[in-house]
C-alpha cells in the first residue's frame, strides 16, 4: 500500500513539472515570438473614385497599391496583388478583372432565370407572392450587372472606394479630404464596408411596377 501511496505521489510530482517546464516553454515561446507589425494602410474615400483618380493619389503619396475595393450598382468586389506592378497597369487589371466577373455572374443569372421559369409556371408564380419575389429580385440583379458592366466599360467611371496600399507615404494621409477613414492594416484583416451611400439600392420601381406576368415574360425572353 505504502509502495502503491509512493508511485502515485512520485507521478502527481513529474506531471507537475512537466507542466511547470511547458509553461515556461510556452511563456519563452510567446516572448520570443516575432511582432507583428502592420504592413501598410487601408484608405477607405468619400466617394468613389475613378481609375485616373486612384492613380493620382497613389503617384501623390509616393505609394504601391496591394489591393482595391470597387463598386458599382451596388456591388461590391476586390482585386489584390501579391507582387509589384506598375499603378496604371494595376488599376486597369482590377477594372478589366471587375467585369469578367460581372459577366460571369450575369451568365450565372441567366441559368437560374431559365431554371426558375422550367420549375414554375406563370400559373404559381401569379398565385404565389413568395415566387414574385424571387422572380422580381433575380431580374433586378440581373438590371444592376448591367448596368456596372456599362459603366465600368467607360474609363470615367468612379468605382474605387477603398485600396489597401504600402509604402512610408501613408503616415502623411491624415488631413487629406478624399479620405473617410484611414488605418494601418495586416494581411488579413478584415476587408472595409461600403458607405450606405453608395450600396445596393431596393428593386428597381420598374419592376415593382410589372405584373407577375410581365416579368415571367421577361425571364423567358431573356433566358428561353
Amino acid at each position: 500500500m505504502k509502495t502503491s501511496n509512493y508511485r502515485i505521489h512520485r507521478l502527481l510530482i513529474i506531471l507537475v513539472v512537466i507542466l511547470l517546464v511547458g509553461g515556461f516553454q510556452l511563456v519563452r515561446d510567446v516572448k520570443s515570438a516575432p511582432v507583428i507589425r502592420p504592413e501598410g494602410a487601408l484608405v477607405v474615400f468619400r466617394a468613389p473614385l475613378t481609375s485616373s483618380e486612384a492613380g493620382s493619389f497613389l503617384r501623390e503619396y509616393n505609394l504601391s497599391p496591394s489591393a482595391v475595393y470597387m463598386v458599382e450598382e451596388g456591388l461590391v468586389g476586390t482585386y489584390r496583388t501579391y507582387e509589384p506592378k506598375d499603378i496604371d497597369e494595376f488599376l486597369e487589371t482590377a477594372r478589366q478583372e471587375s467585369i469578367r466577373g460581372m459577366q460571369k455572374a450575369l451568365q450565372s443569372n441567366a441559368i437560374h432565370l431559365r431554371e426558375f421559369t422550367k420549375q414554375h409556371s406563370l400559373a404559381e408564380v401569379v398565385i404565389r407572392s413568395s415566387l414574385q419575389k424571387e422572380l422580381a429580385s433575380l431580374l433586378d440583379a440581373r438590371f444592376d450587372l448591367q448596368k456596372a458592366v456599362s459603366a465600368l466599360q467607360g474609363n470615367g467611371t468612379p468605382f474605387i472606394y477603398a485600396l489597401e496600399v504600402k509604402g512610408e507615404g501613408w503616415t502623411r494621409l491624415d488631413n487629406d479630404q478624399r479620405i473617410a477613414n484611414l488605418q494601418a492594416f495586416s494581411f488579413g484583416d478584415k476587408p472595409p464596408v461600403p458607405s450606405t451611400s453608395f450600396q445596393m439600392n431596393e428593386i428597381m420601381p420598374v419592376l415593382r411596377q410589372m405584373s407577375p406576368g410581365e416579368m415571367y415574360d421577361l425571364a423567358k425572353e431573356i433566358a428561353p
